[in-house]
């Protein structure tokens, strides 16, 4: 029989491979390590519910109509977020008005540099507003002691 054209053996073809099986594994989990938050104790999965504590940092970042790009005419935008490592930041997002009526002055901003603990609803980023790849929808928050 003779050999198709463009077809490899079983043989061949691990004899051609470039990547072994422990090259592919280590390529697999590293790609599955940047996506899930290894630094809080749960992996973080939009859409389910998760709890989180660290520090409510805010920042002010700039907003619409050109984001930036005409700061004379760029409104300024608050954004705080719940930090359970430095560089792991979630965006608090308020939706429910019996959590808003329970904040200190009814703003994140009075939590600012406070350990908290946030218990609510991972979602993807979906606008220019969205300040963090993955948000929180706040469904209870506590602020812990030191």
């Amino acid at each position: 029989m003779g050999r198709h054209r463009g077809v490899l053996r079983m043989g061949e073809l691990r004899a051609r491979c470039c990547l072994g099986r422990e090259a592919l594994a280590v390529l697999f989990w590293s790609f599955l390590a940047c996506y899930t938050d290894t630094g809080a104790k749960q992996d973080i999965i939009p859409g389910t519910v998760a709890v989180l504590e660290g520090r409510v940092v805010c920042k002010e970042f700039w907003g619409p109509p050109n984001y930036g790009e005409d700061p004379e005419r760029d409104a300024r935008e608050t954004a705080c977020m719940v930090c359970p490592r430095p560089d792991r930041c979630y965006q608090l997002v308020v939706s429910s008005e019996k959590v808003w009526r329970a904040l200190p002055g009814r703003a994140l901003r009075a939590l600012e540099g406070k350990l908290v603990k946030v218990r609510g609803e991972v979602f993807r980023a979906t606008t220019g507003h969205h300040r963090t790849p993955l948000l929180i929808d706040v469904a209870a928050i506590e602020v812990r002691t030191e």
